[in-house]
């Protein structure tokens, strides 16, 4: 993966974690992520709600806990650290400004356009300023007005496609619309962009439902300079949410993910529960409005205050909260750390010099849409390179059959869940079952694997001649890809 500048500032890492609140990413998941190379973002949403303890009303706990927040990512990390201001708060202000008074990196500003924005930036601020957009309509708008106005355009932009998790820029049906989604959006922001190039250079952020290093460089094709990912940092050791949160997401299944209506006045993804049911059910209306924390939320008409649901589930009463979730959030199925996902993400280049067709194989597969794959068989090379997408039952362990190949180097990647796998250096293996296959290029033998692993959905593993593997280990149907390449080009 390549860096990327926004403004004069290196980010080593093209990773934006975004801003997940409330309380889903404080300073424990935005120190790991800016540590690790990327954009760590502190989201300002109910932070005083975390700090019940500061003197004052909740503006003014919001405005410490912001400050508080910045100050512990500051003794993690010499990185990269943002925050994250949904424009339809009611302290958008106070946070803008305290974010830029503690000298924050970035300030990302969505749900709704922040378009006073660059107002509170001081003559010596050194705060980058990138808004959250979901159409290159209102990229337009945002670059005209801030230009007219304050003679300031963004150092970035994020576009937040329709498979993001949370509040949503889109109205329902275009959700399923091809013309909105990330794919279709990124084009036409880049040409927003480029219309200002004489000017400033403004890298384009590609957010929304993007989970593998193959949606990564997907998107750095269509021509984003980076990408922003929340739900695959939530299940990790330092997102601040609790470990019941975390599980709702490893538990999920693909249907339990959907759009919901949020007081917040747009829909929003998350994942079912019994709160989001008790909610249809009228269950939940709140009696009060403690803490006016949304300019557009009259507590009479919303069905249930979102910043209690949110801050109950994030403390894990799932009684009284739901977690928003991205589309893809169900693929998770355990509690990993930030460092293992960002160096699962960006090192699939490395194993690229291995082998003289590794680089097509890989080039191919960035080009694929990982949660829209078809079962079928693609030949890149004849005799010599070939991607099958198919469906495999998976299997107890010992029911599993260790094979070898002598013509042909698997590179194996579960896609619709995680997959197990058994292997033993060939050398070391002692009962062949039957003899070696010519035509499928296939041994299997009686042994049992030496090493057991599990392989999460779009990471990859490659199997050399020398490798015996026993794959499809678990329980269910797994969607999967096997890419064949000849060990000899």
């Amino acid at each position: 993966m390549k860096s990327f500048f926004i403004g004069n500032m290196e980010i080593k890492i093209p990773i934006i974690q975004g801003g997940m609140g409330v309380g889903i990413s404080l300073s424990g998941l935005a120190s790991a992520v800016a540590d690790a190379g990327g954009i760590g973002v502190i989201s300002c949403a109910g932070l005083g709600l975390f700090y019940p303890k500061v003197k004052g009303g909740y503006a003014e706990k919001c405005i410490v806990g912001l400050k508080e927040e910045i100050r512990k990512c500051r003794e993690k990390t010499k990185g990269v650290i943002g925050v994250n201001i949904m424009v339809v708060l009611s302290n958008y202000a106070d946070m803008a400004r305290t974010a830029i008074k503690e000298k924050i990196d970035v300030i990302f500003a969505g749900a709704g356009l922040p378009l006073d924005l660059p107002s509170y930036l001081n003559p010596d601020s050194k705060t980058k300023l990138v808004p959250i957009v979901s159409s290159s309509r209102a990229a337009k708008v945002i670059c005209d007005k801030w230009n007219n106005n304050y003679g300031y355009l963004p150092d970035a932009i994020v576009v937040e496609g329709p498979k993001a998790g949370g509040h949503l820029g889109f109205k329902r049906e275009q959700l399923t619309d091809d013309n909105y989604a990330l794919e279709a959006l990124i084009p036409e922001v880049v040409s927003v962009t480029s219309g200002y190039k004489a000017q400033k250079d403004i890298p384009v952020i590609a957010a929304g439902g993007i989970s593998t290093g193959n949606d990564i460089s997907r998107f750095i094709a269509l021509g984003a300079s980076a990408v922003q990912m929340g739900s695959i940092f939530v299940t990790t050791e330092e997102c601040d949410a609790s470990r019941t949160f975390k599980e709702v997401y490893i538990n999920s299944k693909p249907e339990d993910i959907q759009i919901i209506e949020s007081p917040v006045g747009m829909p929003g993804r998350a994942i079912n529960g019994e709160f989001i049911r008790n909610v249809e059910k009228g269950m939940e209306k709140p009696k009060s409005c403690p803490f006016n924390c949304i300019k557009t939320c009259d507590y009479t008409k919303s069905p249930y205050c979102i910043i209690k649901a949110l801050y109950n589930a994030a403390r894990g009463n799932m009684k009284k909260g739901y977690a928003f979730a991205g589309t893809n959030a169900f693929l998770a199925k355990k509690i990993g750390n930030v460092k293992d996902i960002i160096d699962n993400l960006k090192n699939s280049s490395l194993y690229e010099g291995l082998n003289p067709l590794f680089s097509k194989a890989f080039e191919y597969l960035k080009t694929l849409d990982f949660s829209n794959l078809e079962v079928g068989k693609t030949i890149l090379v004849e005799n010599k390179l070939t991607v099958a997408v198919s469906d495999s039952s998976l299997k107890k362990c010992e029911d599993a059959k260790p094979e070898a190949h002598n013509k042909f180097i698997d590179i194996q990647i579960p896609v619709s869940k995680a997959e197990g796998f058994g292997w033993k250096f060939r050398g070391d293996v002692q009962e062949p079952a039957g003899e070696f296959d010519e035509v499928k290029d296939v041994q299997f033998f009686k042994d049992k694997a030496t090493i057991c692993f599990d392989l999460n959905p779009g990471d990859f593993v490659i199997f050399f001649p020398e490798d015996v593997h026993a794959p499809c280990i678990g329980e269910g149907i797994v969607r999967k890809i096997v890419v064949k390449v000849a060990v000899k080009d």
